[in-house]
């Protein structure tokens, strides 16, 4: 032995393959984080490619996620996001929304996801920019999560993992819901809460299962509650799809019952947690949503089960109405893998029977009504059908990416008999003439691929050719693929729903926020705002004003119909501000109007400021949020007339429409309680509810005569329905009415229908829109007059057949109630009234209100225009009053005793205090497990070094 050698000891050998190893697991590690946020980038990129391929003029990308609910309602809430996190509005309560209402529950089912935040590092005018950025964001989080699933569940190597999260991230699903970007989180999320699941069950780790449920709840509880149904399923599916030592590999006794018990237990207190978004949601749905559709229970089949597979094939984007069939594509490889996973030898009998099963509950869950509904939260979808379809996806592409990691198990005879089925059905296909398959870019392409992936299949396989070469042309092959897929479905639903181009929104905002700004820069008190011009029917969060117009699926009944009743339109899930018209601008409060034009602002407003473009007009008569009323309010109502009133109406003329004579009531008849609400004047309505306020019965609209004459037109029905038709559809139709000018006096119109198709109007031949839609069936302003002036407004119904009730004279083609003027100086004198007992606010956010009135009566009733919610909690001289619903839907309070009062109205529904404690509750229980399982690990951990140390004293004392 060399002298100067130094012995190798067993401390420093012990060392060195310490360090070895440490080594080799940074490496190892390295390797897989750079391997995830390649997961990331890729499809991020992909999706942005996409956008830049369909890129109109410049070389930045339009915004095509400014499509349908994307368009209309989320840029909006993104908005109103971005205000709350400067510090501005609330998240309880907002007046940006039809007259008021509760906005948590907006919040939650819009905007509550945590990349929803990155909004605030944006501004007003770049805000497509960062919904851009989010929507990338969780596109590259669904590869990245799904890549986590893949490596640590699945097991599959690097090449399968990028190939196969990719996948999923740019799935049809993903492409086609991304206008609706809350549910891409359940997407998201879904690969982590499988894990989750799968570590619960093998493991009894359960922290990860519990925050991803809760985040799925709290992201979108719609979304999230199809998650717990999917949770419920795949434990099932999980379990038994396991050997007996994956799934209990400690021999833990009743070990299915405990792992049952114990996914139970912590989905309650995910649940628990997530309480407070939960409840505000479900109060929120008490206002109407809840009851928006009427389900069909039945198990009629909704559509053959062959179009499934079609929507598998490459570029077979139908649609997001109520035709479409689930978008379930995902690489037309998975047609080649999924099949070979039941032949061949990838998997065991256990794990195919499991997964045969569950992937027949979708399919079957697609398949029936019955069940479909049971997904949806027992609501039908409105369009956007199938909302739970990327569950399917996600199954399929798991199967198909074990299988692919194990190609040396594809049998070769196999492979080749699954390819020449697929090209068969294609085949087949082609027979059944698909108006959304092209035969070449969809049929051809896909047979085309499925030939060339099968090869590339066997290929990989052959000892001749180098398996990470083949791999590689084969994961570019089908990403390829996938890129040009997402492009033709993007381009489909594009050419199906059309988009807002980015330069359109924001030159819009340029050219409205100016104005809206200097108005309530120079005027901080609380008022209404509205405008003549929209984008869309939510620019009130836009610009963070407190409006009338909104959209949103979160809607207050109660407050649309009683907007439809006084002549504005609200209907379905929208209210929208059809004009200035003084009455119901100062009931409500409207203080200003803005337009780009004087011609549709009524002659008693006053211009208050203009830009240059942009005009705002002042309504000095608008009273506060609450004011005094008469105490016939409480029994006012504007959908069920007395039947003294339907007689009134009736009798308006003596004889019925085409000359058939009738009693009194003949003609309305059947106008009572709802069919009363959708056909009598509003102006009729106006006049009562001013009366009733005021205590006395006043008419600030009077009817004008007008005669009504028709022009290629033929009409049909009876005394209660007249439907007007084009007699030749290739001119003009109209229905024309002529009335004369009564001075200076603003004339309004409305004509009651229960149906109609759209219309144009025209007033002495000039345009005023549409007429009869869903967002414009309201009264008109027609303007002042001078007396003997003959006005003429056409209704062109071109070549529809347009159903309009009026109450017709045949001798003198005199029709009743759809022509009134309003008595400007009567008006005058009772709002100036009115005003008198309007509440003076003294302090308010958006929602509270400190306020002070006066009273001469020991027993007042304060009117309120804030629509009727329980949550609002009332004192009057700090003495808690109890709120009651008037006029259908407005919130009312009695004040007792003479002279000034203080009152405080403070938005503060309880369900949000249980919300609140039962999230504390659900947080509390969870530390305290957590904390017993850290100490009862921490005791066993030191017993474990005790022992060691024991051990290791004995084994020196034997040495020595």
């Amino acid at each position: 032995m060399n002298q100067n050698s130094v012995p190798v000891t067993d401390g420093s050998l012990k060392s060195k393959l310490t360090k070895r190893l440490e080594a080799a697991i940074n490496r190892a590690e390295t390797k897989a984080t750079c391997l995830h946020l390649l997961c990331f980038a890729l499809p991020a990129l992909m999706l942005f490619l996409v956008y830049f391929l369909l890129k109109q003029d410049d070389f930045y990308p339009d915004l095509y996620v400014l499509k349908i609910d994307m368009s209309f309602q989320y840029v909006y809430f993104f908005a109103a996001l971005q205000d709350w996190i400067a510090g501005e509005g609330s998240l309880l309560y907002s007046f940006s929304r039809a007259l008021g209402g509760e906005f948590l529950g907006i919040f939650t089912y819009y905007v509550a996801s945590p990349l929803s935040f990155l909004v605030g590092l944006f501004s007003k005018e770049t805000i497509l920019d960062a919904i851009m950025v989010i929507y990338l964001a969780k596109c590259g989080l669904s590869g990245l999560f799904a890549s986590i699933y893949l490596r640590r569940s699945a097991k599959v190597g690097a090449a399968t993992t990028l190939l196969f999260s990719t996948l999923y991230a740019m799935c049809g699903y993903a492409v086609v819901m991304h206008i609706n970007i809350m549910w891409i989180d359940g997407l998201m999320l879904l690969p982590l809460l499988a894990l989750s699941i799968e570590r619960l069950i093998t493991q009894k780790k359960y922290f990860l299962f519990v925050l991803i449920v809760a985040l799925n709840l709290l992201c979108n509880y719609y979304v999230g509650y199809m998650s717990c149904l999917f949770a419920f399923f795949y434990f099932f599916y999980a379990y038994f799809s396991m050997s007996p030592e994956e799934r209990n590999p400690k021999s833990e006794r009743y070990h299915f019952l405990r792992a049952f018990l114990r996914i139970g237990i912590f989905a309650l207190i995910a649940i628990a947690i997530s309480a407070i978004c939960i409840l505000p949601a479900y109060y929120s749905l008490t206002f109407g949503k809840d009851s928006f559709t009427s389900p069909t229970w039945d198990f009629e089949v909704q559509f053959p089960l062959f179009d499934l597979f079609v929507k598998f094939l490459f570029g077979t984007y139908d649609s997001l109405k109520y035709e479409g069939i689930p978008h379930v594509y995902c690489g037309v490889i998975v047609l080649l893998l999924v099949p070979l996973f039941f032949l061949g030898k990838t998997a065991s009998k256990r794990e195919k029977i499991c997964s045969a099963i569950l992937l027949s509950v979708f399919v079957i869950s697609f398949s029936f009504q019955y069940l479909n509904l049971i997904w949806h939260g027992f609501q039908p979808p409105q369009m956007l059908l199938f909302r739970y379809a990327f569950m399917l996806v996600f199954l399929v592409l798991v199967i198909s990416a074990k299988v692919f990691e194990r190609a040396k198990h594809i049998s070769s005879s196999q492979l080749l008999s699954v390819t020449l089925v697929l090209v068969l059905l294609i085949l087949c296909t082609s027979l059944f003439n698909y108006s959304h398959v092209d035969p070449k870019i969809s049929l051809l392409t896909s047979a085309i691929l499925i030939v060339l992936q099968a090869l590339l299949l066997l290929l990989r396989q052959s000892p001749r050719f180098k398996e990470k070469l083949v791999t590689g042309v084969l994961v570019c092959v089908v990403l390829v693929e996938c890129y040009a897929n997402s492009a033709l479905y993007m381009a489909g639903q594009i050419d199906e729903f059309g988009y807002s181009k980015k330069t359109t929104f924001e030159d819009y905002y340029d050219r409205w926020h100016g104005e809206i700004d200097y108005v309530q820069e120079k005027d901080k008190s609380f008022y209404r705002l509205e405008k003549l011009n929209y984008l869309k029917y939510n620019d009130s969060y836009l610009f963070r004003y407190r409006g009338l117009a909104n959209s949103t699926s979160t809607l207050n009944r109660e407050t649309l119909d009683f907007i439809n009743l006084i002549g504005h339109r609200g209907s379905s899930n929208s209210s929208n501000y059809i004009g200035a018209n003084p009455v119901v601008d100062s009931l409500l409060g409207i203080r200003y109007i803005l337009d780009d034009s004087a011609d549709y602002i009524p002659t008693l407003y006053e211009e208050y400021h203009t830009d240059g473009t942009i005009t705002a007009y002042k309504n000095p008569y608008a009273l506060s949020i609450a004011f005094l009323a008469d105490d016939d309010i409480e029994r006012m109502t504007l959908s069920a007339p007395t039947t003294e009133e339907i007689a009134s109406l009736a009798t308006s003329f003596a004889s019925a429409p085409f000359g058939f004579g009738f009693s009194s009531l003949a003609v309305f008849q059947d106008l009572t309680n709802e069919e009363y609400a959708d056909f009598a004047s509003p102006f009729e309505r106006l006049n009562r509810m001013v009366s009733a306020i005021l205590g006395e019965d006043v008419k600030l609209f009077y009817p004008i005569d007008a005669k009504m004459t028709l022009e290629n037109v033929t009409v049909t029905g009876n005394s209660e329905r007249h439907s007007y038709t084009a007699i030749d559809k290739t001119k003009n139709a109209e229905v024309i009415f002529t009335y004369e000018g009564v001075g200076e006096d603003d004339i309004f119109a409305y004509f009651p229908s229960p149906s109609a198709n759209e219309a144009k109007v025209y007033v002495d031949g000039k345009s005023y829109g549409s007429y009869f839609t869903k967002y414009t069936h309201g009264y008109i302003r027609l303007g002042p007059a001078e007396e003997g002036t003959s006005v003429t407004v056409k209704l062109r119904i071109n070549n529809s057949s347009n159903v309009i009730r009026l109450s017709k004279e045949p001798s003198t083609d005199k029709v009743a109630n759809c022509i009134y003027a309003l008595d400007g100086e009567l008006f005058t004198k009772v709002f100036e009234r009115l005003a008198e007992g309007n509440m003076t606010i003294t302090d308010y956010t958006e929602d509270s209100f400190k306020g002070t009135v006066q009273t001469k009566k020991d027993d007042s009733t304060m009117l309120t225009t804030i629509p009727y919610d329980a949550g609002w909690q009332i004192t009057v001289d700090g003495k808690a009053v109890e709120p009651y619903k008037t006029v259908d839907a407005l919130l009312a309070f009695r004040i007792d005793g003479t002279g000034e009062h203080e009152i405080i109205m403070r938005y503060a529904p309880p369900i949000y205090t249980y919300a609140l404690y039962i999230t504390l509750a659900g947080l509390l229980t969870l530390t305290i497990i957590m904390t017993v399982g850290f100490i009862r690990r921490r005791k066993h951990s030191s017993l474990s070094l005790s022992t060691s140390e024991i051990h290791e004293s004995n084994t020196e004392k034997e040495e020595q």
